[in-house]
């Protein structure tokens, strides 16, 4: 087809024509004996029994795309619940959050193509995305989500997004997650690269009695073990992330990628709403850090917006005017996510942007710094014209003002 034709008829139509001799395009294909897991769910429903589907695997290995498409394929006879548990590559929810979704429509394409249009029924910020800084949290937050599905939607089928770390503290904590979520299928995915595979087979036997656990103790479990290999994977290249037709980008950009999908379906820029320090509650989620510091840790950062007891904070006793301090860990149901813009100390105010609406912002309470972050081109303003945006600067020559990067080395 000439060009001009080809381009014309693309716009028309609103799709994207692949010339049948292509060697670049990257093409959804289904992997071998997929549909075991769809008939170990049919089972499961003629034995009047809720499917309760885990699926595990090494990074790159194609969990996310096995997920959309066997939760399309039970759509077909009822809506799906979906536990995401993988923080740094989130299916439903921005990085480092953890979610209970309940999903009535197919979704297709990379998660920032969906991101913030499920109905999400609970949000619980993990503050980190990388679990292995707090394993702890990761478990009571767990239970949370897990008992939060029993009590409301327990009647439908349940699909677990779980985290491609295979040894160490990512193995004890999917060992604790299948021990207490009693799922009746296991789907474990396999690399051709050993690296990406787990140190063994996820057998309801090995899984109840190994001690590869972070707190869960052994138990007697019964489900089915479906082992599929990944799909596909080049012969020609060394593994998934390198620049094949399959190779996937560095994890940061695709976290980048989904933070800008997230940030215009929000609306960002944010209205900026002035907020007493009185009124509020600070905390940081991962680190302990003093009082006194609190302000610098939520300055200028993403937050979580959510809700805490009376019981739960420590009010400042000679000074009433300024903020409050989380009295324990916090792992409170989100609300929203906002962005300090600036405090003024003189006033005793914050300014958080945020698209929560002010009747909505009206149950905050408190502000949870954790390791969110906005992509640097958002506060840098890359690509746009760099006028009064409030995080910059003026330009100078001394290489001392420049900003700092973690991998900068001086030339």
């Amino acid at each position: 087809i000439h060009e001009e034709i080809h381009d014309k008829l693309e716009e028309t139509l609103d799709v994207t024509i692949i010339p049948s001799d292509s060697t670049f395009a990257r093409l959804f294909e289904v992997g071998d004996n997929w549909d075991l897991a769809v008939q170990s769910a049919e089972w499961s429903l003629n034995n009047s029994l809720v499917p309760r589907i885990v699926l595990a695997g090494g990074k790159g290995v194609g969990k996310s795309t096995y997920l959309r498409w066997l939760a399309n394929r039970l759509l077909v006879r009822s809506p799906v619940v979906i536990l995401d548990l993988d923080p740094g590559q989130a299916e439903l929810s921005i990085p480092g959050y953890f979610s209970v979704s309940l999903v009535t429509q197919p979704f297709l394409g990379p998660n920032f193509k969906h991101i913030g249009t499920s109905q999400t029924q609970l949000l619980v910020c993990l503050g980190d995305n990388n679990v292995g800084n707090c394993p702890d949290r990761f478990i009571k937050i767990l239970h949370r989500l897990s008992d939060y599905i029993k009590n409301n939607l327990s009647d439908y089928p349940l699909l677990v997004n779980t985290m491609g770390w295979c040894n160490g503290v990512g193995l004890m904590l999917l060992v604790d997650t299948i021990r207490l979520l009693q799922p009746t299928t296991v789907v474990q995915l396999h690399s051709k690269y050993k690296r990406k595979n787990f140190p063994y087979s996820l057998t309801p036997e090995t899984v109840g009695r190994c001690r590869d656990s972070w707190r869960s103790p052994r138990t007697r479990l019964g489900y089915n073990l479906l082992e599929l290999m990944a799909v596909p994977e080049s012969s020609s290249a060394k593994d998934m992330r390198s620049k094949d037709n399959w190779g996937l980008p560095e994890p940061r950009l695709l976290r980048d990628l989904v933070m800008l999908a997230w940030l215009g379906r929000t609306g960002w820029p944010w209205p900026v709403y002035t907020i007493p320090l009185a009124s509020l509650t600070l905390g940081v989620i991962k680190d302990k850090a003093p009082p006194g510091a609190l302000l610098a840790s939520v300055n200028n950062s993403l937050v979580d917006l959510c809700h805490v007891k009376e019981s739960e904070i420590r009010r400042p006793v000679e000074r009433p005017e300024l903020y409050s301090v989380t009295a324990k860990s916090v792992h409170k149901p989100s609300l929203g996510v906002g962005f300090v813009r600036n405090i003024d100390m003189e006033k005793a105010v914050l300014h958080l942007a945020t698209y929560l609406q002010p009747e909505q912002l009206a149950d905050v309470n408190c502000l949870l710094a954790g390791q969110l972050q906005l992509p640097s081109s958002v506060l840098s303003g890359s690509g746009k014209s760099k006028h009064n945006l409030p995080y910059l600067g003026k330009e100078t020559n001394n290489p001392l003002d420049a900003t700092w990067q973690r991998y900068h080395k001086p030339r």
